[in-house]
């Protein structure tokens, strides 16, 4: 095995166990979890997977109106263009123990990340940031909420989304795949 494969070998086992014996984890939250969370979620999937992280990822809503609901059609639509598969995704409330389950927790806008710091308990306030926050062209913007509008909507969350999760992944290859990296970005990876 040469040194680049064993550095892979090396995060993938890193990212698979945390010292308790399960697999580090990211929640991404938006109003609804039909539109930008769920994109986010399949985006970030594709993204730890191509870097080799075995990350547990999901996605989940702060409102309750559109549960059970899949994916808006133009957010399977917008996506399947770019190679990703929403199919059999389901929105979904983020519950209490989704607080302390994952490791990291990124709201897609501020009003969501206001209601995740509303309803956590005190000890998860490091582990909940925006996701625009790992982002190098879209640096801690809200991503705007498409539903309703058309498929450009859709493509411009999109853009926001594919350019955070890339500096999620990021964070986590320059931490090692540390759970110290969910405390922050890696802000060299954004120097100029």
């Amino acid at each position: 095995m040469d040194a680049i494969g064993l550095r892979r070998w090396l995060m993938r086992r890193m990212a698979r166990d945390d010292g308790f014996g399960r697999r580090r984890s990211i929640l991404v939250v938006c109003t609804a979890n039909v539109c930008r969370s769920a994109m986010a979620e399949v985006v970030l999937r594709k993204a730890t997977w191509r870097a080799g992280l075995d990350f547990d990822i999901d996605s989940a809503a702060t409102h309750e109106y559109m549960i059970g609901m899949p994916p808006a059609p133009l957010a399977v639509a917008a996506a399947k263009r770019r190679g990703y598969n929403l199919t059999g995704l389901v929105s979904r409330r983020v519950r209490g123990h989704d607080f302390r389950y994952f490791d990291l927790i990124l709201a897609v806008s501020r009003p969501s990340l206001e209601w995740l710091r509303t309803f956590a308990p005190h000890r998860c306030g490091r582990k909940i940031r925006m996701l625009t926050d790992y982002s190098y062209l879209y640096r801690r913007q809200d991503i705007p909420d498409p539903y309703g509008g058309g498929l450009g909507g859709f493509e411009t969350a999109l853009d926001m989304i594919e350019d955070a999760c890339q500096g999620v992944v990021r964070s986590f290859v320059a931490a090692g795949a540390d759970s110290s990296a969910a405390a922050g970005p890696y802000e060299a990876s954004f120097a100029e």
